[in-house]
């Protein structure tokens, strides 16, 4: 199991257990409903089991084939018949055999104990400070002014960003109308003289 975060803080965790496989269904309805008591929402779920049912099917002729190669192995040792290197020979394989019997044996509990218990991986978060119901709302009030100032500054950085380069261009459009205001103006008409 492992856990980041204090109380107050965001929390974070692991929790990896293994469980009986024939119960993995059952233990999964079973922490979902423990996890929507405790105000919490599953995100996802998955169970899922290691196929070796080929692998213990194979171990279990090599080690039928293996048990049968040390009986014969075994009564041609008890006749005694044959020379001293053949007999010398068959007690090194024999002991070979044995070794290997014992380690396919090994293989086929590892095996068992890995299809006997499956591996759940509990993931968990508060998504948000942890504590007290009473707390949580105040420490969201208290919290907030700081995230509503952060809010305000972004959106006049923005109203600037957009509001600068426009401003600049009315002004330099009312600059060019100033300029050329005066030689587009009619020149003044000379009254009439009656």
């Amino acid at each position: 199991m492992t856990k980041t975060g204090a109380e107050e803080d965001e929390v974070e965790g692991v929790l990896e257990m293994a469980v009986a496989t024939r119960q993995a269904r059952a233990f999964g309805a079973l922490l979902e409903d423990a996890a929507l008591d405790a105000g919490a929402r599953q995100v996802s779920a998955e169970i899922a089991s290691e196929e070796l049912s080929k692998q213990i099917v194979d171990t279990e002729a090599r080690v039928r084939a293996r048990a049968e190669l040390r009986d014969r192995l075994t009564q041609v040792l008890r006749s005694r018949k044959g020379k001293v290197a053949e007999l010398v020979e068959a007690e090194r394989s024999l002991a070979a055999v044995n070794e290997e019997i014992d380690q396919a044996k090994s293989w086929l509990r590892e095996m068992g104990g890995r299809v006997a218990y499956a591996r759940v991986t509990v993931h968990y978060e508060t998504g948000g400070a942890a504590g007290s119901n009473f707390l949580r709302p105040v420490r969201g009030a208290l919290g907030s002014p700081g995230a509503i100032f952060g809010v305000i500054a972004a959106l006049l950085i923005l109203a600037g960003a957009v509001a600068l380069p426009l401003g600049a261009g009315w002004w330099v459009q009312g600059a060019v109308r100033r300029r050329l205001a005066p030689a587009a103006r009619p020149a003044p008409e000379a009254p009439e003289a009656s």
